[in-house]
C-alpha cells in the first residue's frame, strides 16, 4: 500500500528529488519526446525550466492516469516566439483512450520586463465527446485555485460529428512573474481518443497595454494551429 501510495505521489510530481538550484535547460523543443523527459527534467520542485520566447515553463506535474509508457506527452513548440505569443503541443502518443480523467498543470514565468496576459486552447482531434477546463492562477492550483488569485478560465469540447473543438481563451490583468496553469480533461467514452491540445501564452513588454486578439483573428490563430499540428504530425 505504501509503496502504491509513493507511485501515485511520484506520477504527480510530489516526489521529486529536484535540483536545488534549478537550471535552464534549453529550448522547450528540447523536450519534445517523452512524458518521462519532461517529468525527470521539468517535473515539479526540480527547479529546472524551458524556454520559449521570453517565457520559462516549469514545473510539470500529471496525474497517475498518464502511465509513462502507456500514454505521452510531447512538449513540442509550435514556433520559439512570434509578435509576443509563445505556442506549446500536448501530443499523446499513443493517442489518449477513454473514458478517463486526466489533469496536469505547469508554470509559465515571464522574464523579466514582460508581462503575461492571456492564455489560448484548441483540441487537435478528438472522438467522440472530449470535455476539458483549464485555469489560470497566480498560486499553485493543484487543489484549487486560492480566492482572489484566479486569473481566468476557459471550457472546451469537441464535435462528435467533425472531431474538432471550439476552441477557447480569456485574457487577464498584465502579470509579472509566475502564473500556473491547470488542465482537467475527460473523455466520456471507452472508445473515445484525443490526439493533442494546442496552448498559446500572450506575453507583452512590462507596461504596454495589452493587444487583445477580434473573434476573427482567434479563429484564424486556431486553424493555424491545427494546420501546424497537422503538418507536424504528418512529417513524423
Amino acid at each position: 500500500m505504501l509503496k502504491r501510495t509513493a507511485l501515485i505521489l511520484a506520477a504527480f510530481g510530489l516526489l521529486s528529488a529536484g535540483n536545488a538550484s534549478g537550471a535552464s535547460l534549453g529550448g522547450c523543443g528540447t523536450f519534445d519526446t517523452w512524458t518521462a523527459d519532461v517529468m525527470t527534467d521539468l517535473s515539479a520542485g526540480s527547479g529546472n525550466t524551458c524556454s520559449l520566447g521570453e517565457l520559462e515553463f516549469g514545473n510539470f506535474l500529471v496525474s497517475s492516469p498518464l502511465v509513462p509508457g502507456i500514454i505521452s506527452i510531447n512538449l513540442a513548440p509550435f514556433t520559439n516566439d512570434d509578435g509576443g505569443i509563445a505556442w506549446i503541443s500536448f501530443e499523446f502518443n499513443p493517442q489518449g483512450p477513454g473514458p478517463g480523467n486526466y489533469i496536469w498543470q505547469y508554470t509559465v514565468t515571464a522574464n523579466e520586463g514582460f508581462e503575461l496576459f492571456g492564455l489560448d486552447a484548441q483540441f487537435g482531434t478528438g472522438h467522440p465527446t472530449v470535455q476539458m477546463t483549464e485555469i489560470g492562477c497566480k498560486s499553485d492550483p493543484l487543489n484549487g485555485c486560492v480566492e482572489g488569485d484566479l486569473l481566468g478560465s476557459l471550457a472546451i469540447d469537441n464535435d462528435p460529428e467533425t472531431a474538432t473543438s471550439s476552441g477557447g481563451s480569456f485574457f487577464f490583468e498584465p502579470v509579472e512573474g509566475t502564473i500556473w496553469v491547470k488542465k482537467d480533461m475527460t473523455i466520456t467514452d471507452k472508445d473515445g481518443f484525443i490526439s493533442d491540445i494546442n496552448n498559446s501564452h500572450h506575453y507583452q513588454r512590462g507596461g504596454d497595454i495589452p493587444v487583445i486578439p477580434e473573434p476573427a483573428t482567434m479563429l484564424l490563430f486556431s486553424t493555424a494551429l491545427l494546420g501546424l499540428g497537422w503538418m507536424r504530425r504528418k512529417k513524423s
